[in-house]
């Protein structure tokens, strides 16, 4: 959503509330047509899973928050795997994170810090794993 927006990388601070707001209005009008939405986001702000939430209940749907967490390490090495395309107008984390002076290691920190204050969110370890795919189609039905 964010990189759809003008001048998102120079205007960061503006750019992830109104992505967000825009985000929370497309899952509203899809979950009220009887769709399922799922939001494949690393989601540290408490505020906009709540606004999550929210909007999901009042759709009239269940709201399930799961987090696929490998280790830090293994985190942060398909990171640096990573190759970004360089395409106008395209989203880089890289460049938001320098942006706004994190460095690699942040985002994941905050991650796990903000899901233990969520005590709902269910976390699978090894996420590539047969039992994860398992556990995650158990939870859903």
């Amino acid at each position: 959503m964010r990189a759809l927006l003008g001048s998102w990388l120079e205007e960061w601070e503006r750019s992830g509330p109104a992505a967000r707001q825009i985000a929370l209005a497309m899952a509203r009008t899809h979950l009220e047509a009887g769709h399922d939405v799922i939001v494949p986001q690393l989601l540290t702000r408490r505020a906009f899973v709540d606004q999550l939430r929210a909007t999901t209940e009042g759709a009239g749907a269940t709201f399930h928050e799961f987090a696929l967490l490998d280790p830090r390490e293994t985190v942060l090495g398909r990171l640096e795997q990573r190759s970004e395309h360089e395409t106008a107008g395209s989203f880089s984390a890289r460049e938001l994170m320098e942006k706004q002076g994190n460095e690699p290691g942040d985002a994941y920190d905050a991650f796990v810090a903000a899901l233990r204050e969520r005590p709902d969110a269910v976390v699978i370890d090894d996420p590539l794993s047969e039992r994860a795919y398992e556990t995650l189609l158990r939870l859903v039905r």
